[in-house]
């Protein structure tokens, strides 16, 4: 509580104060230097002390207060009081945040307007994919509602406002070899014991990162995804003798819980996407990204003939739907789907055929 340093990803810091009032309710507001922080914490425990801090909390919560929040200001509340505690991919939130601040972080959000958001996507569109500034879109959407439904703002100024029209791309499909070329090709061991169990997986970036050496059962040859996971339901997938050949070099850490591990901190890794892209190229697989991993291995077991559903919940998806963008990867996938049925329907006629024959 009372006066705090904050420093965001972004490098950016600011001087936030912090205090409960009396009645358990809580101020939170930043100032541009410590002088303005600590006379406004003065003021803060000088009421409380005489009384007067009612009026107070009425003055600086009042209607000025909302007409100099920023999209910014409030940005931070949204990640800090909404995005955090409710979504499990709140960090896709934060990324959104720091394109949308550099342009539009200093409009007051009692001022924004539907051409701010124009203005933005049209330069935006040059920089990115249209997919990407949909969901900056959706975030600052989303924010707004945030912002409607605490009474920060009256009316919400981007209903309705229309997202980019997405072209689908088609992209390569990793060969086995191709994996397998991947996985050696890392510049560390931890690495390439992620990506190895990654590609025999399917699972997340994220859920890989956050893997515990209670999640690996060797006898059972099993992998269980628990915890904050994008689907929120608990998995368990089946290792193959690829990943656990892997798993198996991978150095433990006692006073660690997690699989992958700075060993410079003795703490979880962080994102090793640069030591990803280093092996990418080495393996002369530049195109390749951390998400073709989990393609790879959704595809393959398509082409192998797990069913679709089965995959489904291998994956984590809530929706078939989005596991049937990767049976769209297999070729043969849907004369196979109807040679399997036309077989099963062959063989339950023959069944049929010799109870009836032996009565």
């Amino acid at each position: 509580m009372a006066i705090n340093r904050v420093t965001y990803r972004s490098g950016k810091e600011r001087i936030e104060v912090r205090k409960r009032w009396p009645d358990g309710r809580e101020f939170r507001r930043f100032y541009s230097n410590m002088r303005s922080a600590k006379h406004m914490l003065a003021r803060i425990e000088g009421s409380i002390v005489d009384g007067s801090w009612q009026d107070l909390r009425r003055e600086v919560s009042g209607q000025q207060d909302r007409k100099q929040l920023t999209v910014e200001d409030f940005s931070e509340t949204f990640m800090e009081k909404y995005a955090k505690p409710r979504l499990r991919s709140w960090n896709r939130y934060e990324l959104s945040f720091k394109s949308l601040n550099e342009k539009l972080g200093t409009i007051p959000l009692h001022q924004f307007r539907r051409k701010h958001l124009h203005e933005f996507v049209k330069k935006r569109i040059d920089e990115v994919s249209a997919g990407t500034v949909n969901k900056d879109i959706a975030t600052i959407k989303k924010m707004f509602s945030f912002a409607l439904e605490m009474g920060v703002i009256d009316v919400h100024p981007l209903v309705r406002f229309p997202i980019l029209k997405v072209q689908e791309v088609s992209r390569p499909v990793m060969t086995v070899e191709e994996f397998h070329r991947l996985v050696k090709s890392m510049d560390r061991l931890d690495v390439s014991v992620m990506v190895a169990v990654m590609g025999e997986t399917g699972i997340r970036k994220g859920e890989a990162l956050l893997l515990k050496w209670e999640n690996v059962h060797r006898q059972e040859k099993m992998l269980t995804i628990e915890g904050r996971t994008k689907s929120g339901k608990v998995r368990h997938i089946p290792l193959s003798d690829f990943a656990l050949s892997w798993l198996n070099r991978l150095v433990r850490y006692v006073h660690c819980p997690y699989l992958f591990v700075n060993p410079r901190t003795n703490k979880r890794r962080g994102n090793p996407e640069k030591n990803f892209e280093r092996g990418a190229k080495k393996a002369e697989l530049e195109w390749v990204r951390f998400h073709d991993l989990r393609r790879f291995r959704a595809t393959h077991w398509l082409r192998m003939g797990v069913d679709v559903r089965t995959v489904k919940e291998l994956l984590g998806h809530q929706d078939v739907k989005t596991t049937m963008r990767y049976a769209f990867l297999v070729p043969d996938f849907a004369i196979r789907s109807v040679r399997d049925a036309q077989a099963n329907e062959a063989r339950e006629l023959a069944e049929e055929l010799e109870r009836v024959k032996n009565g």
